[in-house]
């Protein structure tokens, strides 16, 4: 649940004529990338051309993302090449970038390494249906590290208090669903709010956002769309209560009305859902969520701030 950005520059500069080097991109968590930064400096009187550039790897883990071949390179001048790491699974990934062209020492072999490690606890997604039993609660993690367990907490007289514990799975790279039934006594005011409180096997602990649900007879069908938190900077949740079991689309759209992201489609059961929306990609300002659930309508705001 706790998430580190792993976005980084690193930067390795030659001059000619070139020897091997090595490019060592540390430790990047799965799903993540890293950039570094490999600079050819000509310090030939004479222009050079990079002719290719290519990762003797297929598939591989590293990839050019800026400065690619063919380039001529002026004397005196440096060339920028911008490798890209993505680990495809945990441990060392290694691989050797290939430089070639008419310059001195031609091909020149560079060494890419880097280990690819788990994530920490990622929550996914956050449930809860009001059911005959009780609210059922279910939610889902994309990949664990060193995940101990889930305090199950529901909100009594003004407080938090723990109702379960629901043994984690450790380390994994994968999905993974989990479930707990509250089964009561449920408050009089007709609502109930949940979190989950996770716990590494160091002890610290990460909160999930509130998930408010209606129970007994205020649990009357009935869509409604909230986000968090507000304003936002990255990460947001939409809070999501739907009457019935229905395919959900969400479209980001700015003041002007136009689409601000490709509309996301998912599938849910009928009850309360938290699910993830990245907004970091846009510009500080208001913009509109609209969801489409059957033949139901919502629509909310969220201020975007850096």
């Amino acid at each position: 649940m706790r998430r580190l950005p792993l976005v980084g520059l690193l930067f390795v500069c030659i001059a000619l004529p070139m020897v091997a080097q090595e490019v060592d991109f540390g430790n990047v968590q799965l799903t993540r990338t890293r950039d570094s930064s490999f600079s050819v400096t000509n310090t030939l009187p004479l222009p050079i051309t990079i002719n290719a550039i290519k990762m003797r790897g297929r598939p591989s883990d590293y990839s050019v993302v800026s400065g690619g071949a063919p380039v001529t390179v002026q004397p005196n001048a440096t060339h920028s090449i911008i490798i890209r790491f993505a680990p495809s699974m945990l441990g060392q990934r290694i691989d050797t970038m290939i430089v070639d062209g008419n310059f001195p020492g031609a091909p020149v072999e560079v060494i890419l390494k880097g280990n690819g490690v788990p994530l920490p606890v990622e929550l996914s997604a956050f449930s809860a249906v009001w059911t005959p039993s009780g609210v059922a609660l279910s939610w889902r993690t994309e990949s664990e590290r060193n995940n101990t367990g889930f305090h199950v907490q529901r909100e009594q007289a003004g407080r938090f208090e723990d109702i379960g514990f629901v043994l984690g799975n450790g380390t994994r790279s994968f999905r993974t669903d989990y479930s707990f039934i509250d089964r009561g006594p449920f408050d009089a005011s007709g609502t109930a709010a949940y979190r989950l409180l996770q716990v590494d096997t160091d002890g610290t602990t990460e909160l999930s956002q509130v998930l408010r649900i209606a129970t007994g007879d205020a649990a009357r069908p009935s869509l409604r769309l909230s986000v968090l938190p507000h304003p936002v900077s990255d990460r947001a949740m939409l809070g999501l209560t739907l009457p019935e079991a229905a395919s959900v689309s969400i479209d980001v759209l700015d003041i002007s009305g136009r689409p601000c992201a490709a509309s996301a489609r998912s599938d849910h059961a009928a009850g309360s859902h938290l699910l993830p929306l990245h907004l970091g990609h846009l510009s500080p300002g208001i913009y509109f969520i609209h969801l489409t659930a059957g033949d139901h309508r919502a629509v909310a705001s969220v201020l975007v701030k850096r």
